[in-house]
């Protein structure tokens, strides 16, 4: 019988070559890049355009110029977020991230650390208690 199935030894796709499609659309984006940038450029400049798309515009322009920032989120409260009730940090990070002060990125990973941040919280009681229930079961068995 010939020996048929498994994974042939060069065969298919090279990793990391771009399929047909992927390529053709890169093509196409390459093609209007001059112009996409010069709309950007425009809605930055245009005092008429949201503050928060002029922001946009901007960011991206810097992002595509000189990589993405570091990885930290610049956000100005009265009250540092890890003081707020975790409903309260949320909100407030939902509001920085509508009102532009921050991307929505950044804005994932701050929510991220909230419910770090509750799951820890979470845990500590649930030790607190499992500790309690056997210090009581450990009571009743010496009496």
């Amino acid at each position: 019988m010939a020996d048929h199935g498994g994974k042939r030894t060069q065969a298919g796709r090279k990793p990391g070559s771009p399929n047909k499609a992927t390529a053709a659309i890169r093509s196409l984006a390459g093609e209007h890049a001059e112009t996409a940038i010069d709309m950007l450029v425009e809605l930055m400049e245009d005092g008429g355009t949201p503050a928060a798309a002029r922001i946009s515009a901007a960011k991206e322009l810097l992002e595509r110029g000189y990589g993405k920032s570091g990885s930290y989120a610049a956000l100005e409260l009265d009250i540092p977020l890890s003081e707020l009730q975790p409903k309260e940090a949320i909100a407030a990070i939902t509001d920085a991230v509508t009102a532009g002060a921050i991307s929505v990125e950044e804005g994932q990973r701050l929510v991220a650390m909230i419910e770090a941040r509750i799951k820890a919280v979470e845990l500590a009681e649930v030790e607190d208690r499992l500790s309690a229930l056997e210090g009581n079961k450990a009571g009743r068995i010496t009496q």
